[in-house]
């Protein structure tokens, strides 16, 4: 059984498993991605272990609704 993001937030799991987590080599820069006009939403989820969590849920949340991923 696949385990998607949605299941991760219902169990309250703290810890995104490793298969969903890319490599740092292989993780875009945010500050460049964010200086290039993209219409793909970029969110950084570290702050899901933070005090913005529920921001970054939310952001999660609306990217996978009004666009359908996220980066």
């Amino acid at each position: 059984m696949a385990i998607l993001v949605a299941d991760l937030v219902t169990r309250g799991t703290s810890l995104v498993p490793s298969h969903f987590v890319r490599p740092l080599s292989d993780r875009p820069n945010l500050k460049e991605a964010a200086a290039v006009d993209s219409t793909f939403p970029l969110i950084d989820l570290q702050g899901l272990h933070g005090p913005n969590r529920a921001q970054v849920l939310n952001d999660v949340h609306q990217a996978s609704v009004n666009d359908g991923f996220f980066l």
